[in-house]
């Protein structure tokens, strides 16, 4: 395992080069990636953030304020981009809220895209209104859509977005009460096209799924008279992760016998979600609290087991924040009290240290840039939950 020392110079000779991974400027062919996570400018802009926040006066912020500038200088030319937290400007508010020293900086640009972004929340919805049963995932979805900007709402407490953001959490319930899981759909728009017969299904996981939507409302304020149909939901998927056999579920079972469905253990499409959901639920309800906590830790658990130790099996094989190791070791803070987690963590750092000692993919939530943050946070922070770059990635009770 790395010392702190090298995970910290690992860290900050990537940020002395990081011109040299993401560009500053881009020639007009690429100049997309002014507003791409993975690989393009908002990817650099949270990496900077979080070295910002760990070490406010090693001139950080300007770096990051020479990113910035250009991505919003970017989007004034080209402002008809899509709304996601992922993608979207909702993206570029996030990261701006990341390096504004907590909120102090970039208000006039924030304000500008929220307005921008409230205006979309209003073309979305009523888009909605008009379609029939399923709605295209990237309507409501963490990556893409609405539930990636109900958590954005929630985590930065935004003023401007606090009545479009209620609409957005009535919306949902309103599926949910209507037409059940299957009001929303598994495939976006232009994918039901090249898969046709597959429109009906629905997606259970977080990043492109229901367990997303549930999670977005169930940390909305706007939602609070909803509880007991979010949790009727819920308990229908706590059912179906430890009683279906079901390829389409995400989930691990935690029972790797032969003929049972093993999924991907990650967070976005897989058990690490569960974990956000038993703490936000614990002062509440401990008991189901207690059901999705073993849920999220018990194919760890089992893979890492004597006579197993193999996390390939439960489908963790890379570093990232979206697939792999960096995106459990955020995802299950605090630390599950769990007899064999900490040889479990260590596991996963030590995979991480082992593979991992430059930079061959520059994005954030699928590349290199994300678990280098990660890893340095992890060495560096004692609130790791609490730096805005990480906020869709813990549970919301850390975020302060």
């Amino acid at each position: 395992m790395k010392s702190r020392a090298a995970v910290q110079n690992l860290a900050t000779n990537v940020a002395k080069h990081l011109d040299n991974i993401v560009p500053v400027e881009y020639e007009d062919a690429q100049r997309g990636n002014h507003f791409n996570i993975n690989g393009g400018t908002p990817g650099a802009i949270l990496y900077l953030s979080v070295l910002d926040a760990l070490f406010p006066d090693e001139g950080y912020d300007l770096r990051a304020h020479t990113y910035a500038t250009t991505m919003i200088s970017e989007y004034r030319l080209n402002p008809n981009i899509g709304i996601g937290l992922f993608g979207g400007t909702t993206l570029l508010a996030w990261c701006l809220r990341a390096i504004s020293r907590d909120g102090t900086r970039y208000q006039g640009a924030i304000s500008d895209l929220e307005s921008r972004i409230e205006f979309q929340i209003t073309q979305y919805l009523t888009a909605i209104a008009k379609m029939d049963s399923p709605i295209p995932s990237e309507y409501y979805d963490v990556i893409s859509g609405l539930s990636g900007v109900l958590l954005y709402s929630s985590r930065f407490r935004s003023p401007k977005l606090l009545s479009t953001s209620q609409q957005i959490g009535n919306t949902f319930c309103d599926i949910l009460s209507s037409w059940g899981v299957k009001g929303f759909g598994s495939l976006s728009a232009v994918s039901r096209q090249v898969s046709p017969g597959h429109e009906d299904e629905t997606d259970y996981g977080y990043a492109h799924g229901l367990l997303g939507v549930l999670m977005s409302c169930l940390v909305s304020d706007s939602t609070k008279n909803k509880d007991v149909l979010l949790t009727t939901e819920l308990d229908k998927l706590i059912h179906l992760s430890t009683e279906s056999n079901s390829s389409l579920l995400p989930y691990s079972s935690g029972n790797l016998q032969a003929g049972l469905s093993v999924g991907r253990y990650a967070w976005c499409y897989g058990n690490v979600p569960f974990y956000f959901l038993s703490q936000l639920l614990d002062p509440v309800d401990p008991t189901r609290a207690q059901v999705l906590a073993d849920l999220a830790v018990a194919p760890l658990s089992l893979a890492h087991g004597a006579d197993r130790n193999d996390f390939g099996m439960i489908g963790l094989i890379d570093n990232s924040i979206c697939h792999g190791r960096a995106g459990v070791l955020l995802g299950l803070q605090p630390s599950p009290v769990s007899a064999d987690f900490d040889s479990i963590q260590t596991r996963l750092v030590e995979d991480i240290d082992y593979t991992l000692d430059e930079v061959n993919d520059g994005g954030f939530l699928e590349g290199d840039l994300g678990t280098i943050a990660v890893r340095l946070a992890l060495e560096c922070s004692s609130s790791i939950g609490r730096l805005p770059a990480f906020f869709p990635f813990v549970s919301p009770m850390l975020w302060g």
